[in-house]
């Protein structure tokens, strides 16, 4: 039977999710009932991106066709996390296709926490992210960023020396993620800190 896991954060980006498995098939999703947000991770350092149950939410990302052994890689690379199957009736599809009876699955934080500066939103990390989603047309990068949830969280600016370890090599977009980050979240983007 074919799967597909929702990827909302980093695995919407074709380089950083390339980096755990490659899938021959990416479909441009939302998923209605989770909210996406920033969820603090002492362990790691930085925040990484939660979903949550919300009835009123949803999220765009990226539907990334995996096989069991695909599956496994990332259940290893999502340790803090858990496996949850989605119904389709929560899937919208935003490409001309069809899931047939494929199941779907996202990966949600098992202790969600707000970001703190022990662990603060890295610009790697939006940089990452935000690309994948400017991969697919700026619209749909706002949607990201208008969707996601405690932007107003400790923010480090690590552009320069990136902690994520799935960060861009390249980060060739910077203009335009910064122009889209200073217009939507005006506040939270001139509070970003440099150490």
């Amino acid at each position: 039977m074919k799967q597909f896991i929702f990827g909302y954060g980093s695995l919407i980006s074709a380089e950083a999710r390339n980096q755990t498995s490659s899938s021959q098939e990416v479909i441009q999703a939302r998923v209605n009932g989770y909210r996406r947000f920033w969820s603090g991770f002492p362990l790691y350092g930085w925040a990484p991106l939660g979903v949550r149950l919300s009835a009123e939410a949803a999220c765009n990302g990226a539907l990334i066709g995996v096989t069991e052994e695909q599956i496994e890689a990332f259940d290893s690379r999502e340790v803090s996390y858990v496996r949850k199957l989605i119904e389709h009736e929560q899937i919208e599809l935003l490409e001309d296709t069809n899931l047939g009876d494929a199941s779907v699955w996202l990966y949600a934080p098992t202790e969600p926490m707000r970001p703190s500066m022990q662990s603060p939103i890295l610009q790697s990390y939006v940089d990452v992210a935000v690309t994948g989603c400017l991969d697919y047309s700026e619209e749909f990068a706002r949607e990201f960023v208008e969707t996601t949830r405690n932007w107003e969280a400790p923010w480090r600016n690590d552009r320069a020396n990136p902690e994520y370890s799935r960060s861009l090599k390249v980060v060739e977009r910077a203009g335009e993620i910064d122009r889209l980050l200073e217009e939507l979240l005006p506040e939270a983007y001139a509070n970003r800190f440099t150490t």
